[in-house]
């Protein structure tokens, strides 16, 4: 749906006092109404303006929005720069109080600018536009300073999402798989990891595969060891059985590691470092 064109109420004013109209000058419906000039439709001449209403637009869910064009026109292009556009329910928030979606703030001079709502991915690719004056069709991203706009309510997505980073203040829900790169996380990661009441992470299974090399850190780790506990690119396995520990060759500690050889194998509990002396058992 096309912006329409009739019946809305609009008018400049200030914030602060956002129910008070200030005159600008020119015809305020020359944001909006199909023409694009390379002179001022309407112009907010007077310095207590800082904002731009419209109202009684059509209802409209937020994940039915495709995207948000400005055209910002005449050689002037820095009048667009602190620019906002914020969009509200007025039926449950006359107000004006609850921010249901904002852009970021505009921060580089362009002639277009489109904001992506998150129903961009159902709009037919033949139908991006790349000529600058189209007010029918959307301007394509290589015409236009594209990013997405900020919602705040729940967003279902059908088909892919790609964009440069993403950033949710709430939970993110996954229902198909989650990638990271061409690994499958929800596939490696199910089963293995479970989070108990106490949130205290379990790892259900660990292999020498799954293992990495270095420090890893946790107030609370409980693990169950199933079969070999592989060390990288050695042959030397590491056996857990029960409160049993199997050294599978002597090479793994040292290749002699005898009474007086002065080895030891050293554990730390609750900081404090234990020395356990290794001699032959005959």
């Amino acid at each position: 749906m096309v912006l329409p064109t009739n019946n809305l109420n609009t008018y400049f004013t200030n914030w602060s006092n956002k129910d008070v109209p200030l005159t600008g000058l020119g015809d305020i419906t020359g944001l909006y109404n199909e023409i694009i000039e390379e002179q001022y439709g309407a112009h907010s001449n007077n310095p207590s303006i800082n904002a731009l209403i419209v109202k009684d637009i059509p209802l409209t869910f937020i994940n039915d929005i495709q995207s948000i064009v400005l055209y910002n026109r005449r050689n002037a292009l820095y009048r667009a720069i602190g620019l906002v556009i914020e969009l509200y329910n007025t039926i449950n928030d006359p107000d004006l109080t609850q921010i249901l979606a904002t852009t970021n703030i505009i921060e580089t001079q362009e002639r277009n600018y489109r904001f992506d709502f998150p129903a961009i991915g159902t709009y037919p690719i033949e139908n991006f536009q790349s000529v600058d004056s189209t007010i029918t069709n959307i301007i394509s991203d290589t015409n236009a300073k594209t990013e997405f706009a900020l919602t705040n309510s729940n967003v279902d997505i059908t088909g892919g999402l790609s964009c440069n980073s993403l950033t949710t203040s709430g939970n993110a829900t996954v229902g198909g798989s989650l990638f990271l790169g061409d690994t499958n996380l929800t596939e490696d990661i199910d089963g293995l990891l479970t989070l108990d009441a106490n949130k205290r992470l379990i790892i259900n299974r660990l292999t020498s595969s799954s293992v990495i090399t270095g420090e890893n850190n946790c107030d609370y780790l409980n693990t169950t060891f199933q079969g070999k506990f592989g060390i990288p690119d050695s042959a030397n396995d590491l056996t857990l059985s029960g409160t049993q520990i199997n050294f599978n060759s002597a090479s793994f500690i040292s290749n002699s590691a005898g009474g007086n050889s002065g080895n030891h194998l050293v554990i730390f509990v609750n900081g404090t470092e234990y020395k356990i002396k290794l001699e032959n058992a005959t």
